[in-house]
Formats: structure tokens, C-alpha cells, sequence
């Protein structure tokens, strides 16, 4: 069993369907990207271009491909303001359950101490 959450060909058993380990390299992804994002002081405003550049620090210039647009989406989901407790239950459920289990889109959350964390669904499932 891997000790780390890496891409989904060497964390998920043979035989997980394609749309899951896609949602589940799609999220690994942007988390990434949006912490190189955080650090040039980009928001969710950022631009394909500068995701793009981002992208290239994460993959130290290897990414060759051009992202799906539902990569870009799950960057700037995970630039979003963070959920803390007080947010509504509605706040929580939409971005939660629908943006990071349905969508695959990171959620950045904040606890009480102000410590920060991302909530990413990666499939417990094949």
C-alpha cells in the first residue's frame, strides 16, 4: 500500500475506472498548482496563462499537454476563499459534495486555529 497520495496509476488498484483516476490526477494537480499559485500571490482571478506557468513549476517544465478545462476549474476552486465553521451548511455541501465529489474541484479549508487544509475526494472505490 503507497504512503503517499500520488498519481492515480500508483494509488489505486488495476481496474479503477478512467473518469475516477482522471478526477483523482486532475485534483492532485491543482492542489499543487494552486500552492505555486498562493506563493506568486494569484487569487481564483488568475489567468489560463498564468495556471499554465504555474503548472510548469509543478511539472518542472514537463507538462506538455494542454489541460482540460476542468483542470483550470479545480485550480481556481482550490484559490477559493477557504470554508471555515462559520459557513452555512449550504456553503459546505455545495462545495464540498458537489465541487470536490462530483466535480473533482480541491476545497480550501480553514480550522479555528486558522491552519489550512485541502479537501480533495479521491476515490475510496474502484
Amino acid at each position: 500500500m503507497p504512503t503517499s497520495i500520488d498519481t492515480a496509476v500508483h494509488f489505486h488498484p488495476s481496474g479503477t475506472p478512467g473518469r475516477l483516476c482522471n478526477k483523482h490526477n486532475r485534483q492532485i494537480l491543482a492542489v499543487a498548482t494552486a500552492q505555486v499559485a498562493r506563493l506568486r500571490g494569484y487569487d481564483q482571478t488568475l489567468s489560463d496563462e498564468e495556471i499554465m506557468e504555474c503548472i510548469q513549476v509543478v511539472k518542472g517544465g514537463r507538462y506538455r499537454y494542454q489541460p482540460q478545462p476542468a483542470t483550470f476549474e479545480a485550480v481556481r476552486s482550490a484559490l477559493r476563499a477557504p470554508l471555515a465553521t462559520a459557513d452555512t451548511a449550504e456553503d459546505i455541501k455545495e462545495r464540498v459534495f458537489t465541487g470536490a465529489v462530483d466535480q473533482g474541484h480541491p476545497v480550501l479549508v480553514q480550522d479555528a486555529e486558522g491552519h489550512e487544509y485541502y479537501v480533495i475526494a479521491i476515490p475510496a472505490t474502484p
